[in-house]
This record gives structure tokens, sequence and C-alpha cells, in this order.
């Protein structure tokens, strides 16, 4: 429980950081820059070419969906079918992690009006650049479309997959998942980044918050726990 509250906190205080430089910074300005050819109007990559919208926009977010779906079958099934009941806590927690961490994303999104840098006059746009816990400059009149950039959406369904670190049984094979999760998720950001539909910030808020909400809901199932398996005496025996 400790380590948990300790990954929690570690990544509150990362999360503080990363907003007050997005708020009191144009970091974001001026890394997003790079990607944008202002003669052009174009930026790194064409967010409608369909080979990496197919593999690393979509195709991410299948296996998320496919996870999620899989992990709320066995933890119903687990109740039905005794084979399943080891691997019932392990269904609810990957279950919960696909479904809370990219549904608190998106309320966030709908409620924090920030603008996508595609869409801000900066980079050939028409919306003002509005920072996360800014308002709106001036009156709101002729911005009828609200901005839902903040945080990244995309990526957080790769990062929501870093809760199968606490459902594999060996240590080899939770950090290998949690480094193709990670691979995963920025990937997605990465991409949204170069096709300027997100800031370098975003991803790393939805990135924290992923890591801090699969903490708590480890933490909130911790009941359904048993207790560990006994070890086996080998064949030798144990001298």
């Amino acid at each position: 429980m400790r380590s948990h509250w300790a990954n929690i906190l570690v990544a509150a205080a990362v999360l503080a950081g990363v907003l007050a430089v997005s708020e009191f910074t144009e970091l974001d300005m001026a890394v997003q820059a790079w990607f944008y050819s202002p003669p052009t109007h174009r930026w790194v990559i064409d967010k409608d070419e369909p080979v990496l919208r197919g593999v690393v926009y979509h195709g991410v977010k299948v296996l998320a969906v496919a996870l999620g779906g899989g992990g709320a079958a066995v933890f119903v099934l687990s109740g039905f079918i005794p084979r399943l009941k080891r691997f019932r806590l392990a269904g609810l927690r990957v279950a919960l992690a696909l479904a809370i961490v990219p549904l608190s994303v998106s309320g966030l999104k709908e409620i924090s009006n920030v603008y996508t840098p595609r869409q801000v006059t900066q980079f050939g746009g028409s919306k003002p650049h509005v920072k996360p816990f800014h308002r709106l400059p001036g009156s709101r009149s002729g911005l009828r479309r609200r901005g839902a950039g903040w945080p990244a959406g995309h990526a957080c369904a790769g990062f929501s997959m870093m809760v199968i670190f606490y459902v594999l049984p060996g240590r080899r094979g939770r950090w290998a998942a949690l480094a193709a999760a990670n691979v995963l998720g920025w990937a997605g950001a990465i991409y949204q980044n170069l096709n300027g539909q997100h800031f370098v910030s975003h991803a790393m808020v939805s990135w924290l918050l992923a890591w801090i909400l699969i903490h708590l809901i480890v933490m909130g199932t911790a009941r359904g726990e048993g207790p560990p398996a006994p070890i086996r005496e080998t064949a030798s025996g144990t001298g």
C-alpha cells in the first residue's frame, strides 16, 4: 500500500510541475512550432494518411477496447466458471482501468475548453490559444465550437494498459507489459503531436493521470487479493 501512495505522490508532484510549465511558459508552443511549416500550412504528419492513422490511431483504440471487454468478460464469467476464478481480480482491474482512465480524460476534455494546435491562429487556425486554467480572451461570441484538446484523449488508450503491470504474475512479464503500454501510449501521443492534434503537455497530463488512477484502482481492489500461493517443494527437497 505504501508503494502505491508513493507512486501517486510522485506522479502528482510531476503533474503539478507539468501544469505549471504549460501555464506559465510558452514551451508547448515552441515545441509545437517544430512540427508545423507556415509556408505550406502543413504538419509533419498528415492526419488523414491512412496507414499511420489505421495502425497508430485506430489500432490502439481497438486493442484497448478488446482488452477492456476481455477483462470485463473474465470478471463476469469467473462467477460461473471455476477455472477463471483465479483471474477474477485481474479481469476486474483491467476492465476498470480501461474504462475509468479514458472516461476521466474525456470528462476533462469536455470542460477544459482548450483548443488543439491546428485550431489556434498561430498554426493557421481561427481560435485563440487558451491554456487549461486560463479563460477565453474577451467575449465568447463567435466561438461556437468549444475546445476539447486537453488532456490528450487518444494517448490515454495506450496509457490505461499500464494496469497490466499489476495483473501479471512474473516480474519480467510485468515490466515488459509496462514498457509495451508506454510505447503504445507515447506512439499515439507523438502521432497526435506531429499532426497538430495535441500539445506535448497534453499527453504528459494524460500519462500521469492514468498512472495515478491505475494505482487508485489497484488500491481499491486490494481486498480481492487472495493469500500468496504456497511454495511447492521440488523432488530433491529443500535441504
